[in-house]
C-alpha cells in the first residue's frame, strides 16, 4: 500500500471520528433541551394549578362573602326555611298561635317573632267551629312576622332612612308603599333570595322597633 493512500485512509477515519463526536453532541444536546423542555413544562403545570386554587379559593370567598352578612342577624334569617320540629329545637316549644292573613303563626319560647309555615292547611274545627292548623313536618318555614327592625339590623339604635339602610346594612331597597291591610307604610327590601318588609309610621324612615317581615321567595 503506498504512502498517499495511507494518508487518505488516516484522514478518511479523522473525518468519521469527528463525525461520530459531533454526532453524539448533538444527541445530548437534544436530550438536555428535551430535559429542560419537560422541567420547563411541569413548572409552568405546576404554576397553573396553582393559580387556578387561588382563584378557586378566591371564588369560594367571594361566595361565602354573598352569604353571610356580618351587619345582619344570621342566626334569625337561617331560621328561614326549617321545618317545625327544626324550629322547636332551636327555639324552644311552641307558646303562642295567632291567626293573619289566613294563616296561623306560632310563637316560641325563645323566637324573634311569629313563625308561618309553607303549605299550612285547616283540616279540623275545634269546638268554637275555629279552624285547627293541619301540621306536617315537611312544610317549612316561609315567613317571620313581627320582629323588630332591631332584632335583624345589628347596631341599628336610631331613626334612619331606607337609603342609609341599604348602604349601611348591604339590602337592596325595592320600594315603599302605602299597606291598606296594615295601616302604615311598608318598605321593601331584598337580601339574597328574602324579602324584608319594613311597617313605618313616616314614608322611608327605618327606627329601631319598627316591626318587619321576613318572607323567603321559595321553598323546596
Amino acid at each position: 500500500m503506498n504512502f498517499k493512500f495511507r494518508i487518505f485512509l488516516i484522514f478518511l477515519n479523522l473525518a468519521l471520528i469527528l463525525t461520530t463526536m459531533t454526532a453524539c453532541r448533538n444527541t445530548s444536546a437534544d436530550k438536555n433541551q428535551n430535559r429542560r423542555t419537560t422541567t420547563d413544562f411541569v413548572t409552568e403545570s405546576v404554576t397553573e394549578e396553582s393559580m387556578a386554587a387561588e382563584t378557586t379559593t378566591e371564588d369560594t370567598t367571594k361566595k361565602s362573602t354573598i352569604k353571610h352578612n356580618e351587619k345582619l342577624n344570621m342566626d334569625l334569617l337561617s331560621d328561614l326555611g326549617l321545618t317545625y320540629s327544626q324550629i322547636e329545637a332551636k327555639r324552644g316549644k311552641q307558646i303562642k298561635e295567632v291567626m293573619h292573613n289566613g294563616g296561623y303563626g306560632y310563637l316560641f319560647e325563645n323566637s324573634f317573632g311569629y313563625y308561618f309555615f309553607s303549605g299550612r292547611g285547616f283540616s279540623e274545627k275545634d269546638i268554637n267551629g275555629n279552624p285547627i292548623p293541619f301540621i306536617v313536618d315537611k312544610e317549612k318555614c316561609s315567613s317571620i312576622w313581627l320582629t323588630n327592625t332591631k332584632d335583624l339590623f345589628l347596631g341599628l339604635s336610631q331613626a334612619i332612612d331606607v337609603f342609609k339602610i341599604e348602604k349601611t346594612f348591604g339590602v337592596n331597597y325595592v320600594k315603599t308603599y302605602w299597606n291598606e291591610l296594615e295601616n302604615s307604610y311598608s318598605s321593601v327590601f331584598e337580601y339574597v333570595n328574602i324579602m324584608i318588609s319594613i311597617e313605618t309610621a313616616k314614608k322611608d324612615v327605618i327606627e329601631p322597633d319598627s316591626l318587619l317581615w321576613l318572607s323567603i321567595y321559595e321553598i323546596r
